[in-house]
């Protein structure tokens, strides 16, 4: 029997982490594919959980953009 996670955010993460698993995305079905979804939905995934953990590690990318902003003037 499957685990129940415990939290909102865990269900978020394991969502996500299924639609990367679950997607088959090869450079061969990516340019026979006309509508494109699977790639977006996969590549949404992706940025999504990597944001996630980007937060987890304590790492506020908003933060991290504005100090890159400063560093350009």
């Amino acid at each position: 029997m499957m685990e129940t996670p415990k939290t909102t955010l865990e269900q978020i993460i394991n969502w996500l982490q299924g639609e990367i698993d679950n997607t088959d995305m090869t450079p061969e079905i990516a340019e026979d594919n006309d509508d494109f979804l699977m790639a977006g939905r996969r590549e949404c995934a992706e940025s999504l959980l990597s944001y996630i953990e980007e937060i987890e590690m304590g790492i506020d990318i908003g933060i991290v953009r504005a100090l890159l902003e400063e560093q350009s003037k």
